[in-house]
Formats: structure tokens, C-alpha cells, sequence
């Protein structure tokens, strides 16, 4: 028996620790370390969470944005955040207890996409003051004078065409932003606009606004004659061409992004935090060349008050070991550059001299009013017993009244847990046969608008929230589908076949239109009900559900005794569903040549709309997506989405005026799905976006 309860124990990586009523000892007990904030750490922590051995604290980390991260710590909803963005004075006044240490140190890459310059093998030449008029619109054209003159050789070649400079910036609160502004400051006083997130000029209507790093350097990649701004380490993993600096009135070359530029750069403001009682916080811009002029740290930030002394003990381990070599190779690798000797040698001293002030009532070592604070000499002492001392349970009275009843308890609660583990091993598996294998049809699904509905209605969406789930259990059940998981208004669901897929999906956009929603609802434009032109029913009513399916081989696979799916279908159809709109249901070409092929009765029961190619983020290559509706809902519209690239024309089909109108429908092909068609096979009408 004890053989198995060790093996269950460890594979469920369980930890038992026994509180000891002869002293102040802490109940161990397993438990999460939440962090969030800047997207362009997030590579980093999500290496490092992975391999820090915590255990029983596991760390997660979520790419939300600086902004966003630094706010979840000050309203308690994660334990750590991290920033390129110090904290403002505003933050430290209304928290008083937070504290940031520099974490590495990242440059700010300025990415450009001119047509020629590597067939050629040039860089584009910029000096500082050159940058800030290109985002302060005061130049605007790739063939102004100043290009001109920095650039003398790609302008012979007639690489410098006059045409507007496209510009991509952040939309969401980013360091990166902070941290580049700081720049144009520093390079220029006019430029007064800093922060995380900012008021770009833009009366060329030649600037545009996106989401994160990763999707900053694909705008670059995709869009020719752009400028960018972007993490060194996003830039060196998309392989971006950057921007070298040069003196604007020689020419001659004063800084190109490296790690050793980006060190220099922390080099010559390091004093600023090796001072005793500095706040860590320091701006590395406009540093004197050869150093990088646009670097900055990113920051580690935390709270002082915020949680219990076990969880501060886990994060002082974690931060240790984060400003450790292994954790340095790793930033190394996905483009940081680690912090100096120096800085490193005050940082990691902070974070050692972490300590634990707890309250603890008089009968465990307080003063004789119940609530005093007692400061606990350190973390380490706290959690990290030392070695008994010499003369400790000597007697045998004390073994016999102390060790042989806690072996009994610990024996008796070993069978317990055994048990309990062994039901709960059992439950897991037969779970795990019913799910779905094989050639599946994999779902996504969820609510349209839904944060602005919560924010609107929040009584009213509360209750129309369970009637949505309610119906779509209800549905998921009459169809043989299999929910994975639901979190919020999304569902993931799984489908012996794609055309149960597909009569699910079809009536949960009639049934929809049938429930009695809260009245409140329909003051919203978006919920207010909507007849069919022909008068014969609702087109639309009610909340709006998007929905994505594709189709693959899948195994169900047992994560801490719960049901999931992994691997590329998974992603995919994730994504298929993100180019949804309300009301919409999108399939890859995949899946609906599945359906076409196996299921010719339902395609009678469906009308069928080509979206054409598209690139879907983290995906390689092109993905073909249609949308499908019910006879009677034909008449919905959707917008087309908007790519990035213009990805008809990069596969070589007709599109006379995606340039002019991006909006315009693309062409549809009738021949979907040809090469699998059955000879006879009746096809679907094709419905057009609108």
C-alpha cells in the first residue's frame, strides 16, 4: 500500500506538511504564484516558470500589457508583474507598498520595410532627431531631404520613392511605448507626449495602432514602406531589418541594437542604481554612442503587503532564481541582456534581505495583546527548518506521548489520501475514455462584446450569461458533444464528426434568437431584435455567439486529472474562431471539405460564404476559411476581416482593388473543395460578405 501511495504521490506532485502545535510552525500547502504584464517579457517568464523548481508553488505568467500587469498587482489580482515602464509617482502614492528591481535589460528596435534595401544589402540610416520627425509628422515622405542625406546610396538607386512613411505604434498601455517616448523626450524636447500609452500625430491618416509585439513586427514584415518601434527581442526573432543611428550632420555611425550596446547603454547610468535608498527605477536613453540611445530595464514589481510569508518566501525563491546564470541564459537566448555585476550584485542583496512581518497571536510568541506585530528574523529561517538542537525529544516520555501518536495520525492520513486518490485517478480515466479521438471536430465559442455587455448590464448579462450556457449544454448534449472546458462566455467543445459540429452550430444561432432574454438587453443596438427583410422571423435577437471548427486527429490526454487537448488543431481552430463575428460560424476549408465529402444531407441544410486566405496569428502559412449559416439567416452580413497582408495577392489570385478598398468582397471560388468532391454531390449556395 505505501508503495502506491508514494508513486501517486509523486505522480500527482503532492506535498504534505504537518502543523505542529508545540510551536509556531507554517501549514505548507500548494499554491499558484500569478504574474502579468509586459508582452514582451512573457517568452522569458514562461521559460522561466517552467523551469523553476518551486514545487508546491507552480508560477504562471500572462501577456497583458505593462499597463494592465502593473494594474492587476495593485488590485490584488496577481502577485508579481513585470514592466518596461518604472512605476510612475502616481502608483507608488496610491500603493505605497509597491517595489520594482530592474529584471534585464531590452532595447527599443526601430523595424523598417523598404522594398530593395536587402537585395541591396543597405541599412536604413537615421539620426535621433530624425526619428522623432517622422513620428511627430514633420517628415513624412521616404524621399525627404533628411532620408536623402543619411541615405545617399539607396536614394541613386531609387530606393526612396515619395511615399507617405507608414508608421505602426502600440494600441494597448506597453513599456515598450513608455520607454520609446522617454526616447523622443530625450532626443528632443518638443517632443512632449510620454507614457505607456499616447495621443499619436497623425493628420496623414498614415498611422496605425496594434496589439502587442509580436503582431507589431508582423504589421512590419507585411507592410511595405513602414517604420516601427519593437522589442530588441521581438526584432531579432522575426529577423526584422532595424535601423542603424548615425550623427545627423556627418553620417558617420554612432549606435547599431546589440546586446553590448544595450549594456553600454546600462553602463553609463548604473551609479544611478548602485546609490543607497534608490528607488531602482532609471531611464538608459540618449546614452553617449557607441551605447544603444533607445535601451531601458525591465522591471520586476511586486507588493510588500499583499500576501502571506509562505507565498513571499516562494517569490523571494523565484526572483532568486530568476537573476540566476540559468535563468540569464535564457534571457540571452530569446534576445535580453542580462543585468551588469553591479546592478545584478544590488538587485539579488534586495531580494536575500527579504523579511516576513506576521501576526501572531500572544500563545505563539507575541506580546501579550493578541495581533502585535512579531518580525520573523527571515524567510528562509521561517520556511526552511534548521537542524534540531542537541537535546530535543531526549526523553522518552516525549516520544511516547508525541511521536507515536503523530505516526499514528500520519498513517491514518495516508490512508486516507491514498483513497482518496485512487477515486480520484479512476474518475479521471473514465473520463478520459468517453472523450472524443481520432478524426474529431474541434470548437470554439463565444460571446460578442462580451466585457462591454458585463460593464453595461452586469445584472442583466449575469442572468442572460447562464441562459447562453444553458442552452449551449443543452445543445452540446442533443448533438453527442464533448465540453472540454468553459471559461467566462467561451466554450471548447469537441464533436464525434464535423456535421454534428455543424447542426450544433446551426441551432445555437436559431435557438438563440428564441430566448427570453432580459428586457434590459435590448436597449443595446447590438441585442436589439432585428426582423428578416422577408418579415418571416428575427434575424437577429438577442446575444450574439461566434463560433470556429476544425477538424484533425486528437488524443485526449489527462492535465492534473482533467480532460484537455493539445497540439496545432487545437491552435487553429482557436484561431479560425477569432476571425468570427457575432452571429457568425466559421470553418477551416478543412472542415468544411469534411463535411462536403461525408455529409452531403447537411450541406442542403446550410448556406456557405468563402472568406478567402488568411494569416492567423502564431499560425504558419495561409489559411482558407468559409462561414456557414441556416437557409433562414441568410440574409446576415458580416465584414470582411482584415488582414494584415493582402494575402490574394501573395497567392497569386485575382484582386483588382484590395489596395484601394480593403473592405471590398473578395472573389468567391467556386471550385472549394473540389479536389474531394464527390461526382454528383449537390453544393451549397454561396452567400457574400457585406
Amino acid at each position: 500500500f505505501f508503495d502506491f501511495f508514494l508513486i501517486t504521490m509523486l505522480e500527482r506532485k503532492t506535498l504534505i506538511c504537518f502543523f505542529c502545535l508545540l510551536g509556531a510552525s507554517t501549514v505548507c500547502s500548494s499554491g499558484v504564484l500569478r504574474g502579468s504584464g509586459s508582452t514582451l517579457v512573457q517568452p522569458v517568464q514562461q521559460l522561466l516558470s517552467k523551469t523553476f523548481q518551486g514545487f508546491p508553488f507552480t508560477v504562471t505568467y500572462s501577456g497583458t500589457g505593462s499597463g494592465a500587469g502593473k494594474q492587476a498587482l495593485i488590485t490584488g489580482s496577481v502577485d508579481f508583474a513585470c514592466s518596461e515602464a518604472a512605476l510612475t509617482l502616481s502608483e507608488v502614492a496610491a500603493v505605497p507598498d509597491v517595489q520594482q528591481l530592474p529584471f534585464f535589460l531590452t532595447g527599443v528596435a526601430i523595424g523598417f520595410h523598404l522594398p530593395g534595401f536587402s537585395a541591396a544589402g543597405l541599412q536604413l540610416n537615421m539620426s535621433t532627431s530624425l526619428l522623432v520627425d517622422v513620428f511627430a509628422e514633420r517628415v513624412v515622405f521616404w524621399d525627404d531631404p533628411c532620408f536623402v542625406m543619411l541615405n545617399p546610396t539607396a536614394s541613386n538607386l531609387g530606393l526612396l520613392p515619395h511615399i507617405h512613411v507608414t508608421r505602426f505604434v502600440r494600441s494597448e498601455s506597453s513599456g515598450t511605448t513608455n520607454v520609446f517616448t522617454t526616447a523622443l523626450n530625450a532626443f528632443d524636447s518638443t517632443w512632449r507626449s510620454i507614457g505607456t500609452r499616447i495621443s499619436w500625430p497623425n493628420t496623414t491618416g498614415t498611422l496605425f495602432a496594434v496589439s502587442g509585439s509580436n503582431d507589431i513586427a508582423v504589421a512590419t514584415l507585411c507592410s511595405e514602406f513602414s517604420l516601427s518601434y519593437v522589442g530588441s527581442n521581438t526584432a531579432f526573432q522575426y529577423n526584422l531589418a532595424l535601423v542603424q543611428f548615425v550623427d545627423a550632420r556627418t553620417g558617420a555611425l554612432q549606435a547599431v541594437l546589440s546586446t553590448s550596446s544595450i549594456a553600454a547603454a546600462a553602463d553609463h547610468f548604473a551609479e544611478a542604481l548602485t546609490v543607497p535608498g534608490s528607488d531602482m527605477a532609471v531611464n538608459l536613453v540618449n546614452a553617449i554612442p557607441p551605447a544603444y540611445p533607445i535601451a531601458g530595464y525591465t522591471y520586476f514589481i511586486y507588493r510588500q503587503q499583499n500576501m502571506s510569508c509562505e507565498q513571499a518566501y516562494w517569490l523571494q525563491k523565484y526572483m532568486l532564481f530568476s537573476f540566476q546564470t540559468t535563468a540569464e541564459a535564457i534571457a540571452l537566448a530569446l534576445g535580453f541582456t542580462p543585468l551588469s555585476d553591479a546592478v545584478g550584485q544590488v538587485v539579488q542583496s534586495k531580494v536575500a534581505a527579504m523579511q516576513c512581518i506576521d501576526f501572531l497571536p500572544s500563545v505563539l510568541g507575541g506580546s501579550a495583546t493578541t495581533g502585535t506585530l512579531v518580525l520573523v528574523s527571515s524567510l528562509k529561517e521561517r520556511f526552511e527548518p534548521s537542524a534540531p538542537s542537541p537535546g530535543a525529544f531526549a526523553s522518552s516520555e516525549i516520544v511516547l506521548e508525541v511521536a507515536v501518536p503523530l505516526a499514528a495520525l500520519l498513517a491514518l492520513l495516508a490512508l486516507l489520501l491514498g483513497f482518496f486518490f485512487v477515486r480520484r485517478r479512476r474518475a479521471a480515466q473514465r473520463k478520459l475514455a468517453e472523450a472524443p479521438r481520432g478524426l474529431v471536430a474541434l470548437m470554439f465559442t463565444d460571446i460578442q462584446d462580451s466585457t462591454r455587455l458585463w460593464n453595461t448590464f452586469p445584472e442583466g448579462f449575469a442572468e442572460a450569461l447562464e441562459m447562453h450556457n444553458k442552452l449551449l449544454r443543452a445543445l452540446a448534449q442533443k448533438f453527442s458533444g464533448y465540453e472540454v472546458k468553459s471559461q467566462g462566455d467561451s466554450f471548447m467543445l469537441v464533436f464525434p464528426t464535423v456535421a454534428h459540429s455543424v447542426q450544433f452550430s446551426m441551432s445555437v444561432q436559431r435557438d438563440l434568437l428564441e430566448v427570453e432574454w432580459p428586457k434590459s438587453l435590448f436597449e443595446d443596438e447590438l441585442l436589439a431584435p432585428q426582423q428578416c427583410p422577408d418579415g418571416a422571423g428575427y434575424l437577429w435577437r438577442g446575444l450574439r455567439v461566434r463560433i470556429g471548427i476544425h477538424v484533425g486527429d486528437l488524443e485526449p490526454q489527462l492535465d492534473n486529472g482533467v480532460v484537455d487537448y493539445f497540439g496545432p488543431v487545437v491552435n487553429t481552430a482557436a484561431r479560425v474562431e477569432a476571425k468570427a463575428r457575432g452571429g457568425q460560424v466559421c470553418l477551416s476549408v478543412e472542415a468544411y471539405n469534411e463535411l462536403h465529402d461525408n455529409h452531403p444531407q447537411v450541406i442542403d441544410e446550410i448556406v456557405m460564404g468563402d472568406m478567402g486566405f488568411h494569416r492567423l496569428k502564431g499560425l504558419s502559412g495561409l489559411v482558407h476559411l468559409v462561414h456557414i449559416l441556416p437557409h433562414e439567416l441568410s440574409a446576415r452580413s458580416f465584414p470582411l476581416p482584415k488582414d494584415l497582408c493582402c494575402d490574394r495577392c501573395q497567392m497569386a489570385l485575382s484582386c483588382p482593388k484590395c489596395d484601394a478598398d480593403v473592405g471590398q468582397q473578395p472573389a468567391l471560388r467556386s471550385n472549394l473543395g473540389s479536389s474531394r468532391r464527390r461526382s454528383g454531390a449537390p453544393t451549397s449556395a454561396l452567400h457574400s460578405f457585406r
